[in-house]
């Protein structure tokens, strides 16, 4: 009889164990999904965000090549008419060297 009653208890004691260990696996279980799922959206938080970065990275990086091609642009045109210029007032010189020898010729052979 007190076999059979240490038995029973056992049975129950170890049935409650069993319960409770399921409760906690299955409350692990729980958390671990609910920690899965919180992770996973904070992940694709910061895949938008770095999409949004990546987005106005890009959009910067438009903006400067096209200010620096401006740029370019201004400083050859610039440096197009300093040389057009330089040309020019070269010309002249020449031409002015040209009529100083054509006058110095002029005398020698009168």
């Amino acid at each position: 009889q007190l076999n059979a009653r240490y038995e029973a208890e056992m049975q129950k004691t170890m049935g409650q164990h069993a319960e409770a260990m399921a409760t906690m696996k299955e409350q692990f279980k729980q958390q671990l999904e609910h920690e899965v799922a919180r992770l996973t959206q904070q992940a694709q938080v910061k895949d938008k965000e770095m999409e949004q970065l990546n987005a106005r990275y890009e959009a910067e990086m438009q903006k400067t090549m096209g200010q620096h091609a401006e740029a370019m642009a201004t400083m050859k045109e610039q440096f197009k008419q300093q040389l057009e210029h330089e040309v020019a007032r070269l010309t002249q010189q020449a031409q002015v060297k040209d009529k100083e020898m054509e006058q110095l010729n002029a005398r020698y052979e009168t």
